[in-house]
């Protein structure tokens, strides 16, 4: 079995705690965060910088997208959630092969 990567795995732990994630636009991490966090273009600081200026602005912005995440988390790494959706998987795999 392939480990999870580590940004992925890293990003999903955050969720977990409600901490507020700000991410550059690349790799699979959009589909794990959604829009729960704030997002810029990779390469763009100025980017990076509007997005911790918003955070820095408004507190509230880190305790209601942390919020979001924590439960997007609840929700997409439910641990019996997660093996049922393979098991799910498993079966129609097998289905196909019949």
């Amino acid at each position: 079995m392939k480990p999870m990567n580590p940004h992925i795995k890293r990003a999903a732990e955050n969720m977990a705690r409600g901490k507020l994630i700000i991410l550059s636009d690349v790799g699979s991490l959009r589909e794990v965060i959604g829009d729960t966090g704030l997002w810029f273009a990779a390469g763009d600081a100025a980017g990076l910088a509007s997005c911790m200026k918003r955070v820095l602005d408004d507190a509230t912005v880190a305790t209601h997208l942390g919020g979001k995440e924590r439960r997007r988390a609840s929700e997409q790494f439910d641990r019996d959630k997660m093996l049922l959706q393979h098991f799910q998987v498993y079966r129609e795999a097998v289905r196909c092969d019949e």
